[in-house]
């Protein structure tokens, strides 16, 4: 742990004693995959001067705690963060050790790493017609309802066998089980909300033991796909 303190042009490193009642009112700012040291976030606190600052950092990121700052002041604070190539969260130090009764997951590269519409779409023999579909998408061509049936469209009489088969061998992300299981101890929820789809996110919910799980709808008849999404 390192206290800062603004002096003149630059923050130097300072007595912890006289600012420990600052910061049990002020702000936590997590930043992560960062280190202490990393020029790019000391240019960004250039910018909170001349609030007094304490630094913590472990293996995982950097810890950083606001004195003296307001909520308004912050916030404007943490707008010109919107392009640094890393995480961040805030929180005021008073709610830091309020216990978490739900933590919300994307699916897609994110729980697991597998894209299921572009694993879909490779055993139809079109991902690159998907693929091309979630570019324009990027691009702001299309909106994500229009690409996501686009691509769906192009699922069509694929056998629902294939979607059970991936689905019963999800590629976790490494930790993601170890975390489910943490978060069971603590008796906090878990809920996956994905813009993919139901048979994945209920399959994952199941391995995982989850206690929500939504996405959308593919059609099927005759244990096929139809190519819409309901």
């Amino acid at each position: 742990m390192v206290v800062y303190q603004w002096q003149g042009t630059e923050y130097v490193p300072t007595s912890t004693e006289q600012l420990d009642d600052d910061f049990s009112s002020g702000w936590r700012i997590r930043c992560w995959p960062l280190q202490p040291n990393n020029a790019l976030l000391h240019q960004h606190l250039n910018q909170l001067a001349p609030a007094p600052l304490m630094i913590m950092a472990n293996e995982f990121g950097v810890d950083i705690y606001v004195a003296g700052m307001t909520e308004q002041e912050i916030q404007s604070w943490t707008a010109n963060l919107s392009d640094v190539p890393f995480n961040y969260a805030v929180q005021s130090t008073n709610e830091s050790r309020v216990k978490p009764k739900l933590l919300v997951f994307d699916m897609d590269s994110t729980l697991i790493q597998m894209e299921c519409i572009d694993e879909l779409a490779r055993r139809c023999g079109f991902y690159d017609k998907v693929a091309a579909i979630t570019e324009s998408a990027m691009r702001g061509e299309l909106d994500f309802a229009q690409s996501l049936r686009k691509r769906v469209a192009l699922l069509k009489e694929l056998p629902v066998s294939v979607i059970d088969d991936l689905a019963a061998d999800l590629p976790f992300t490494h930790g993601v089980q170890a975390m489910a299981k943490w978060a069971r101890q603590q008796g906090i929820h878990l809920a996956v909300v994905s813009g993919g789809f139901v048979p994945f996110v209920e399959a994952l919910k199941r391995q995982l033991h989850f206690d929500f799980a939504h996405a959308n709808t593919l059609e099927q008849k005759e244990g096929q796909l139809t190519g819409e999404v309901s």
